[in-house]
């Protein structure tokens, strides 16, 4: 299920963001999921590996924004299985690196990653898959159905 692909970040000079405003307009254009519509997850990292199951059944991931706020670069590892992973066993399907202080974000629209098992992701400090992150280190943003 590897996918290559390239994440967009986009800013103006003024310093304001404009990608979330694309993000937001590219899923108001879509029509999945409950009652039409797209499915929100939001976490701000704790001092662990913040494995996480976002859906625990089949799914597709939309968007996302991810942000490192750390000064060292950290790694937002997602995974096709319906149960918590475990990134020192498991394989992951994606993994994005944050650079120190970096955001990435990236609106996949109607081209989605699919999750044939479940959506679940992991944040390791080590490119590896070992090491947790620190509290407010990673905030991610991501859509679903």
């Amino acid at each position: 299920m590897s996918r290559d692909f390239r994440p967009v970040y986009s800013s103006i000079s003024d310093g304001s963001d404009v990608t979330l405003c694309r993000i937001l307009e590219t899923t108001s254009q879509l029509s999945v999921g409950v009652n039409g519509g797209l499915l929100p997850h939001k976490k701000i990292s704790a001092a662990s590996i913040n494995a996480t199951v976002v859906k625990a059944g089949s799914g597709k991931v939309y968007n996302f924004i991810a942000t490192n706020t750390h000064n060292q670069t950290h790694y937002v590892r997602f995974y096709d299985l319906a149960t918590t992973p475990n990134p020192s066993t498991d394989v992951e399907d994606y993994i994005l690196p944050l650079g120190a202080n970096e955001t990435i974000s990236l609106a996949l629209g109607t081209a989605p990653f699919h999750f044939h098992n479940g959506i679940a992701y992991a944040m390791t400090s080590g490119a590896t898959g070992s090491g947790s992150v620190g509290a407010a280190d990673i905030v991610l943003n991501l859509t679903y159905a």
